[in-house]
């Protein structure tokens, strides 16, 4: 028997021997909905939208879904909620321009007024230099 031979002989009888068993298949994992209306639910989505209206910010309503805020943003729009725009306060501009004076970086004073570094940034370049 040559070489080739004997290392099919081989493969056969290991091939016979196994056929009769049953191997374990490992069963593919359940796949992850990608549709946030399908991973949250109606259920949630609904507790969402009223917590959502109720003045709860956005920010912490998408960090305990789980989510991005502006998928948040896109749901609510979605179904027609009005987006609520938060202005500044009087407080909160005087208090900026204040710190501004005082050389106060921007980051430093939006993380003071309780406000994004956006928001601060904005407000305070849209002043003439005259009025810091």
């Amino acid at each position: 028997m040559s070489q080739f031979e004997a290392i099919a002989a081989a493969i056969e009888s290991q091939t016979a021997d196994t056929s009769h068993t049953q191997s374990a298949v490992a069963l593919p994992a359940p796949r992850q909905r990608y549709r946030l209306v399908d991973r949250l639910g109606a259920d949630v989505l609904d507790n969402l939208i009223a917590r959502y209206e109720a003045g709860e910010p956005t920010t912490a309503l998408s960090a305990e879904c789980g989510i991005a805020k502006s998928s948040l943003l896109r749901l609510l729009k979605e179904r027609g909620i009005a987006m609520r725009q938060q202005s500044l306060t009087a407080e909160q501009k005087t208090r900026m321009l204040q710190l501004r004076g005082q050389g106060r970086a921007i980051r430093a004073i939006a993380a003071e007024v309780g406000c994004s570094y956006g928001t601060a940034q904005a407000f305070l370049t849209s002043r003439p230099p005259a009025d810091l």
